[in-house]
């Protein structure tokens, strides 16, 4: 108990952001401490979870670990606020604590209710911290700022290079620091995960496989399912993937002991379905950012004038529609 309320009471009534992040660096050791304690305690703590707040984002990138190239062509829309609320609080209620709740998509702000989302999920005892990742387009508005700027709350700008334009003429951070929220411009690389084909690997071959991929580490929740990683969730809720009730835990069916229970055993897998539908973590990306189709910047432009993007039917981050059917297994 003591080991959790000293990673989380320090910078939360820091109001300055750049002294936070800051203090937040010098607390690392501590982190690594509470992580290390997490073995030996009787808590019941999850690492990282990600709640898909939205089935629309403002990009239609190639590669995307949550597909949502594909819903573009298939189904989107934002999850509301009443159909989540009760998700949350099973969650919650099943669990002691988890360290970062991450709203998930897409992109978050493209959901209206997201600032009653982010509020709902923060304001909660049980959780460290909130992570929001964003394109950086559109910009956020004075309510969802608000939100934003709680001190449990940090947001990842992802960076794409030429299609940034928020990052590239500094709006995005402005606005961010204008409001006192604490974010950081991210730049990561990005994992090629495959085709959809079935790899008929044997069950050595999956647990060796699943043991390394770091994906499993990052629980995503749709449709009140947590999954062990984007893949199965969104893979699933595509139809890209079949669905296979022992690849999830149904938050919302049972009594909280009976999901508590579910949970820690579905965290003992040591494999699960979906990775006979995917290479696993270990082969890095170059098509990061680079976009399905030249209509992006239509899509881009009529929602924030501000990140118009010069790329044209035949720049180099534009590629053709994606077609599912030749990665989907039949």
């Amino acid at each position: 108990m003591i080991m959790w309320q000293i990673t989380i009471l320090p910078t939360r009534h820091i109001s300055n952001w750049k002294l936070r992040r800051f203090v937040n660096g010098l607390l690392v050791p501590l982190y690594i401490l509470r992580n290390i304690g997490s073995f030996f305690s009787s808590r019941f703590i999850l690492p990282v979870v990600t709640l898909t707040v939205t089935r629309r984002c403002i990009l239609n990138c190639k590669e995307c670990v949550s597909l949502y190239q594909y819903y573009r062509v298939a189904k989107g829309g934002d999850i509301s606020f009443q159909d989540l609320a009760p998700v949350i609080d099973r969650l919650y209620n099943s669990v002691d604590g988890v360290h970062s709740v991450c709203m998930g998509g897409g992109e978050p702000f493209m959901n209206p209710e997201i600032s009653s989302i982010i509020d709902e999920v923060a304001n909660s005892p049980k959780v460290s911290w909130v992570r929001t990742y964003t394109t950086g387009m559109p910009i956020p508005s004075e309510k969802v700022l608000k939100s934003l700027a709680n001190p449990k709350v940090t947001v990842g700008v992802s960076d794409y290079g030429e299609i940034s334009k928020t990052i590239r003429n500094g709006t995005i951070q402005s606005t961010f620091e204008a409001a006192g929220v604490m974010y950081r411009i991210e730049n990561n690389s990005w994992q090629d995960f495959g085709g959809f084909e079935f790899r008929n690997r044997t069950k050595r071959e999956l647990a060796r496989q699943f043991s390394g991929c770091w994906a499993r580490m990052c629980l995503n929740v749709i449709n009140g399912e947590l999954h062990y990683c984007p893949r199965s969730a969104y893979g699933m809720d595509l139809g890209i993937i079949p669905r296979n009730p022992d690849d999830y835990v149904d938050l919302m069916s049972g009594t909280t002991e009976e999901v508590r229970a579910k949970i820690k055993k579905f965290l003992k897998k040591d494999h699960i379905s979906v990775c006979n539908y995917c290479d696993g973590c270990g082969k890095t990306s170059t098509l990061r950012g680079v976009q399905v189709r030249s209509v992006t910047n239509k899509v881009i432009s009529k929602l924030d004038p501000l990140a118009e993007m010069s790329i044209a039917g035949k720049s180099s981050m534009v590629e053709d529609e994606p077609q599912r059917s030749t990665n989907a297994s039949t």
